[in-house]
């Protein structure tokens, strides 16, 4: 039998896994034994651990409904639970429960929880209110490169940037084709290499993704030379690249949801390539403990 679940299911599941106790087990449509059919039987989820030497068991069912939910549902888990090997009953609804069905629920010892939109005074209890912010990879452009001579930096526009390359006393290309080829598959990869160690550092903001990246390489290429018009050879072994970085910044869309006493932030975004990136953000108010997930899809 294939294994019922939705996304609501999912994330109910994810939660009870980041907050159930050390050694405990969470299991999406879990399996239990009904000592009645002696049979194993499906439920959305199913959690054990142990407390003072005794296994416990909780039952956990989740209804995503456009509506609260009634006490018709609370009677069939009645019904459903009463020969399965469990010690507790949860019943999880996305909308809530109208009142008759809690208080049917109660009677029975069933608790009853919902996912409630969390309010502005609600994050005093938690460590953070998540921002979350997604950027694009750097996009690089050479502004200027400068050569060496007497001394002093010039700009490579000075000279032409049609003006033949020589290495080796053999022309190699243009100088505009053989700096920006340098600039591509040399520099850029060590400007990237460099941002994985350093990215925490230079974006320590919000405001600072914003910012251009100014980066500024001095680069020794031995045996490179040009001739100019008036047919002067130039030394331009030392050379100065100026280069900028920029790069693409969204905030998030979020939503913020309180579960019993913990915090649930979710989002997603819709990458260029239509892919889907979504994360969940869960913090418990007691241990200020927080736990981030991030999916693609």
């Amino acid at each position: 039998m294939p294994k019922r679940t939705n996304e609501f299911q999912k994330l109910i599941a994810l939660i009870y896994q980041k907050i159930t106790p050390l050694g405990g087990k969470v299991t999406e449509s879990g399996m239990v034994y009904d000592k009645d059919a002696k049979i194993l039987r499906e439920v959305d989820i199913l959690i054990e651990y142990q407390y003072a030497g005794h296994d416990i068991k909780i039952m956990v069912e989740c209804r995503d409904r456009t509506r609260k939910d009634t006490v018709e549902w609370i009677d069939g888990l009645i019904g459903k639970s009463k020969s399965l090997d469990v010690n507790k009953i949860v019943a999880v609804s996305r909308k809530g429960f109208a009142k008759p069905t809690l208080e049917k629920a109660r009677a029975n010892g069933i608790d009853v929880l919902t996912l409630e939109e969390a309010r502005d005074a609600d994050w005093q209890n938690y460590p953070i209110k998540p921002m979350v912010t997604i950027h694009t990879d750097e996009v690089y452009s050479l502004k200027e490169v400068a050569y060496f001579k007497d001394g002093n930096y010039y700009p490579l526009s000075q000279v032409g940037l049609n003006t033949a390359v020589l290495y080796n006393g053999e022309i190699v290309g243009t100088v505009k084709e053989v700096f920006e080829y340098i600039f591509q598959n040399t520099l850029v990869p060590q400007i990237d290499e460099y941002l994985k160690d350093k990215r925490k550092e230079i974006f320590i903001s919000r405001e600072d993704l914003n910012k251009p990246l100014y980066v500024e390489i001095e680069k020794t290429i031995p045996l490179i030379t040009i001739v100019n018009h008036e047919n002067e050879q130039i030394d331009f072994s030392k050379v100065k690249f100026f280069i900028q970085g920029s790069r693409t910044v969204v905030d998030l869309k979020q939503s913020h949801m309180k579960f019993n006493k913990t915090m649930i932030s979710l989002g997603e975004h819709l990458n260029s390539d239509g892919s889907k990136l979504k994360f969940k953000v869960i913090q418990e108010s007691e241990t200020k403990k927080i736990y981030v997930q991030w999916n693609k899809e």
